[in-house]
C-alpha cells in the first residue's frame, strides 16, 4: 500500500506537468508579409528566398523590394533560414561575408521581434519580412506561408 501511495504522489505530481506542456501553445508557423498597400498577393517560396538572398532587388511586379530580417540569434530567424533559405545560420553568415567582401551586397536590416518587423514593413511598400502567423493584423499583408 505505501507503494501505491508513492506512486499516486509521483503521478499527481507529474501528470500536471505533462498536461501543461502540451497546452502550452506553440509557434504557429512563419509568414512572409508586406505593407497592407503593396500591390503584390503572394509569392512563391523561390521568389522570397531570392528576394531574400539578394539575388533579386525586385517583386515580380517591378517594384523594389527591401528585406527585413529578424535578430540572427532568434528561434524564427533559424526556423526561416532553414525551411525557406534552406541555410543554416552559419551557411548564411558565410555567404554574407563573400557578398560583402566582393562588394556583391550586404545582409538585410535586421531587427528584434515581430513587432519591429510589422513597425518598418507596414511603414513602406517596399519591405518585406517575417513574422510569426500569431503576430499577423490589418497593418501587413500576408504573401507567403510556412507551415509549422
Amino acid at each position: 500500500m505505501r507503494k501505491s501511495k508513492r506512486l499516486w504522489w509521483i503521478g499527481g505530481l507529474i501528470l500536471p506537468l505533462v498536461l501543461g506542456a502540451v497546452s502550452v501553445p506553440a509557434s504557429a508557423g512563419i509568414t512572409v508579409v508586406v505593407s497592407a498597400g503593396n500591390g503584390m498577393t503572394s509569392l512563391t517560396a523561390h521568389q522570397v528566398k531570392l528576394l531574400f538572398m539578394k539575388k533579386r532587388r525586385r517583386f515580380p511586379d517591378g517594384n523594389t523590394a527591401v528585406p527585413i530580417d529578424q535578430a540572427e540569434n532568434s528561434a524564427i530567424y533559424r526556423k526561416f533560414a532553414n525551411q525557406v533559405l534552406r541555410k543554416d545560420p552559419a551557411q548564411l553568415k558565410a555567404y554574407w561575408s563573400v557578398q560583402v567582401f566582393s562588394g556583391n551586397g550586404s545582409p538585410p536590416k535586421q531587427v528584434h521581434g515581430d513587432r519591429a518587423v510589422k513597425a518598418l514593413v507596414s511603414g513602406s511598400p517596399y519591405a518585406i519580412g517575417y513574422i510569426d502567423s500569431a503576430s499577423v493584423d490589418d497593418s501587413v499583408k500576408v504573401v507567403f506561408a510556412v507551415g509549422k
